[in-house]
């Protein structure tokens, strides 16, 4: 290539730069001291301009040098390269080490290691918005999910109840009263088991729908009153009821009473107030309320198991297994426990083993069969999926 330039090219009289001729010219400005310089004859011809020859890189531009001069945009690229990488890399380098001393703050002033935390739930869904529009909520703050993927989302105050497909999008809506009036849905007042059938706590009793809002009956609950409501994975309702509201009871499938445990904190010596509930594949119970400080783990059969947690005083520190106001209760199908507190989500394994936090304030909690997680913040539903546990 080197021998094919220089048959081509000419030196410039004045100031010995290489030029390539100007197809059909006989003369040209010469692109570095910009002299006119007369083209031999031998080289007029419509030649095809030769590639840039190698020691190009030996003469500097002037500041007006354009590529209509003759350089090829591969010269033209190779005569800043040695500068562009280094510099790119002298970026990224430096925003790596920042990345790193933010985290370090974070982890330090907050408590919790964000670099984990991004690694463990990735948001893949969002939808919803303040309004009384469909698809839009007034403080939703309970939601579930069926077998078939539809997420059912419920408004406190107003009763409304509406249904959106796995991508979010809206299908229909009803609203649940009672004697007229509409009644206020609780956070985990509400759960969807996977045929599709709505459980609604009203205090007595337990409301059942279809998704079309067609109601399906009633359990009548006793003088204590069912306050929330929980879907075990094999379909079995449970609920909670009492003041303080840690009554547990397991319902058979034709509604009637299959087990209950009086008490479930407070004769534990712990504090109750509003309590929240989940149930694991093998069903075992998990309950805690917002003012216990830790949650509690309970057998089948209705034996105590052991329990973990612990208060933290400070809501805008976060520490591991420590709870300032937790506000709600899942379990995945690998056995994590999910508990959500005022500004995080812990994770734990089913022994009460810390293993990681995401997200930040929210109301409503589930879990589908695929192990998504799914929260309401009151106006919007998030969807996310978390990292398997390691070697499943």
């Amino acid at each position: 290539m080197a021998k094919e330039a220089s048959v081509r090219a000419f030196k410039c009289p004045s100031c010995g730069a290489p030029i390539e001729p100007e197809v059909g010219n006989s003369s040209m400005k010469c692109p570095y001291c910009n002299d006119t310089v007369i083209i031999p004859s031998s080289l007029r011809a419509s030649a095809p301009l030769a590639t840039a020859p190698t020691y190009r890189a030996n003469y500097s531009p002037s500041s007006n040098y354009s590529r209509d001069t003759g350089y090829s945009d591969e010269t033209y690229s190779s005569a800043g390269s040695s500068r562009a990488p280094k510099f790119i890399t002298s970026r990224l380098i430096t925003v790596f080490f920042v990345v790193i001393i933010l985290g370090a703050i974070v982890s330090f002033v907050l408590g919790f290691n964000p670099f984990g935390t991004l690694l463990f739930a990735n948001q893949v869904m969002t939808f919803g918005s303040k309004g009384i529009g469909q698809g839009m909520f007034q403080n939703a703050r309970t939601l579930g999910v069926d077998g078939n993927g539809n997420i059912v989302v419920a408004d406190y105050e107003n009763g409304r109840v509406q249904i959106f497909d796995p991508n979010g999008k809206f299908k229909s809506m009803f609203t649940v009263s009672e004697n007229g009036k509409k009644i206020n849905i609780l956070s985990e007042g509400m759960a969807v088991s996977r045929d599709g059938k709505i459980y609604i706590a009203n205090s007595p009793d337990v409301l059942v729908y279809d998704e079309s809002g067609q109601s399906l009956g009633k359990i009548s609950g006793d003088l204590q009153g069912y306050r929330h409501v929980v879907i075990g994975a094999d379909d079995t309702l449970y609920a909670l009821s009492g003041f303080p509201e840690d009554n547990i009871t397991r319902f058979k499938k034709d509604g009637s009473i299959d087990l209950q445990i009086p008490n479930a904190i407070s004769s534990l010596g712990s504090n109750v107030s509003t309590s929240y509930m989940a149930v694991d594949g093998l069903g075992n119970m998990y309950i805690t309320s917002s003012s216990a400080d830790a949650v509690f783990k309970y057998s089948p059969q209705g034996k105590f198991i052991n329990q973990w947690g612990s208060k933290n005083s400070n809501s805008n520190h976060f520490d591991p297994g420590q709870f300032y106001d937790a506000e709600g209760i899942a379990v995945d199908g690998y056995g994590r426990v999910y508990v959500s507190d005022v500004n995080t989500i812990q994770v734990f394994d089913a022994t009460g083993k810390y293993i990681n936090n995401f997200e930040g304030y929210i109301i409503g909690l589930t879990i589908d069969s695929q192990n998504n997680v799914y929260v309401t913040t009151g106006n919007q539903v998030r969807k996310l999926q978390v990292q398997r546990p390691s070697g499943k």
